[in-house]
C-alpha cells in the first residue's frame, strides 16, 4: 500500500471513531400531584415550549396490572370556587366513640346545613329513594314509645310519618321510588307509604330459603318480579312461579352484595370465583344477571391482578354504564374502583379507606350524583377520622365537603 492511500484511510478512520451515539431528545410532559390519604394542593410544572432535556435510557421493571389500573385523582384541600354543585347531600354524624347518628341536610349549592330533629334518640336507619326526592329514616320516638318511620324532602319538610303501635319493625331499603321494604314477624313487607298499600312475602315459602341463617336477607327487584337471597350459593327467584331460575356460587358466609338497576332489567352481584389455589380463600368478582336469569362475569380481578381481593359494595351509575365499588386491596385498605359495564375494564381512583377503623358502622357504597358526573364517597384516612369527598370523574379531581360524617344519599331539590 502506498503512503498516500494509507494516509487517506487513516484520516477517514479518525472521523468515524470520533462519532458517538447520543440519547434521543425528549420533551417532558407536565407533572401533577396525585392524591394520597391526605389532601394535597395540585402542583403543575411546565417547561418552555422550546425546552428539552436529555433522558438516558433506564432499565426498569414493567409496571404491574394493579399499577396500570390506577387513574389517581388530584385531591384539593377544599372545594375549588369553580365547582357549582346542585342538590342536597343527606348526611349522618359519625364518631368513633358514639354509636348514635344524627341526620342533617347539606345544601351543595351554598353549603347551608339543616339539622333534622329526631327527638333525643339517634337515627337507626336512613336511606334516600332512587330518584333522590325522599329521605326515609327510622328511629325510636321517646314521646310515643314507638319506632317511627319519617319521610322528608330535600329541604327537610316532612312528607309522611308512619309507625305501628305496639309492634316493632325494621326498615330495610327502598325497592323503587315509592315503595320501601320493612321486616316484621319474619316477613318482608313492601309498603307504599304514600298510597297506603302493601304486599307481604314470607321467605319461609321460598325454595331452599334458610330462615335460621344469620344472613336471611331478601332483596327484591324494583318491579317486584324477582328476589335474591343466599342459600350456600346466591339464588335468583321468580316471584310469580316461585322457581329458582339462576344460582351463582359464593363461598363466603355473608349476605348477598348486590345492586339493581333502577329499571330492574339487570342486577350486579358479588360472587366468588373458584380457583386452584385455595390457600388465601376465593377471590370476589362482579357478575351481571339479566332479568331472565342469563348472567356473565363482568370483572376479572384475579386474572388481572393475581390477588385474592374482596368487594364490599356496589353502586350503578344513573345511565347504567358504570358500577362503583370498594375493593379490599392487598395492603389492608379499601380503595375506590369503577368498572365499565360494557368492557369490564376496572379503574382504580386511589381513594382509600383504612379498614382497621374504630367507627361502629361500615362505610357505605359510593353515591352517584343524579346526573352521573360525580360521586360522594367516605374517606376514612385514619382509625378515628374521616372526610366526605366529591369525586369529579370527568376532570379526575376530588375535594372535601364535610368531616366526621357518613353519606346517606344525594337528593334533588323539590
Amino acid at each position: 500500500m502506498n503512503n498516500r492511500l494509507f494516509t487517506i484511510l487513516l484520516f477517514i478512520g479518525s472521523l468515524v471513531g470520533g462519532c458517538t451515539s447520543n440519547p434521543p431528545l425528549v420533551k417532558p410532559e407536565p407533572t401533577h400531584a396525585q392524591s394520597t390519604n391526605v389532601a394535597l394542593t395540585p402542583v403543575m410544572t411546565d417547561l418552555p415550549a422550546n425546552s428539552y432535556t436529555i433522558i438516558p435510557p433506564v432499565q426498569t421493571q414493567a409496571p404491574s396490572q394493579w399499577e396500570l389500573s390506577k387513574l389517581c385523582v388530584t385531591s384539593y384541600p377544599s372545594r375549588p370556587d369553580s365547582y357549582q354543585l346542585t342538590g342536597v347531600a343527606a348526611l349522618r354524624s359519625l364518631s368513633s366513640k358514639v354509636l348514635g347518628l344524627e341526620l342533617s341536610l347539606l345544601d351543595l349549592t351554598d353549603g347551608h346545613i339543616t339539622k333534622i330533629p329526631a327527638s333525643n334518640h339517634p337515627v337507626d336507619v336512613a336511606s334516600v329513594s332512587p330518584d333522590g326526592k325522599t329521605l326515609a329514616y327510622l328511629y325510636f320516638n321517646d314521646s310515643h314509645a314507638k319506632w317511627e318511620l319519617t319521610f322528608l324532602d330535600a329541604i327537610g319538610k316532612v312528607q309522611k310519618t308512619r309507625w305501628r303501635p305496639n309492634q316493632d319493625f325494621g326498615f330495610d331499603y327502598w325497592v323503587n321510588n315509592h315503595q320501601i321494604v320493612i321486616e316484621q314477624d319474619s316477613k318482608f313487607i313492601v309498603v307504599d307509604p304514600f298510597q297506603g298499600s302493601q304486599l307481604s312475602f314470607a321467605p319461609a315459602d321460598f325454595p331452599k330459603f334458610n330462615a335460621y341463617s344469620s344472613h336471611n336477607w331478601v332483596d327484591f327487584d324494583p318491579t317486584l318480579t324477582r328476589a335474591i337471597y343466599k342459600d350456600g350459593g346466591i339464588d335468583f327467584l321468580d316471584l310469580h312461579t316461585k322457581a329458582i331460575i339462576t344460582q351463582i356460587e359464593d363461598n363466603y358466609d355473608r349476605a348477598p352484595i348486590i345492586s339493581w338497576q333502577t329499571s330492574g332489567e339487570r342486577v350486579a352481584i358479588v360472587a366468588t370465583l373458584p380457583v386452584l389455589d385455595k390457600m388465601h380463600g376465593s377471590p370476589d368478582e362482579i357478575f351481571i344477571v339479566e332479568n331472565n336469569g342469563q348472567f356473565r362475569q363482568l370483572t376479572h380481578l384475579y386474572d388481572n391482578f393475581k390477588l385474592f381481593l374482596t368487594i364490599d359494595s356496589l353502586s350503578w351509575s344513573p345511565d347504567g354504564e358504570k358500577i362503583a365499588f370498594w375493593l379490599h386491596d392487598d395492603q389492608g385498605n379499601d380503595t375506590l374502583m369503577i368498572a365499565d359495564v360494557a368492557t369490564g375494564e376496572v379503574t382504580n381512583y386511589c381513594i382509600l379507606n383504612v379498614r382497621q377503623s374504630h367507627f361502629p358502622i361500615y362505610f357505605p357504597a359510593p353515591i352517584w350524583s343524579p346526573d352521573g358526573k360525580y360521586l360522594i364517597v367516605e374517606n376514612r384516612y385514619s382509625a378515628d377520622a374521616n372526610k366526605l369527598l366529591v369525586v369529579d370523574l370527568h376532570n379526575n379531581t376530588a375535594f372535601p365537603i364535610a368531616e366526621n360524617a357518613n353519606p346517606v344519599g344525594w337528593m334533588v331539590a323539590p
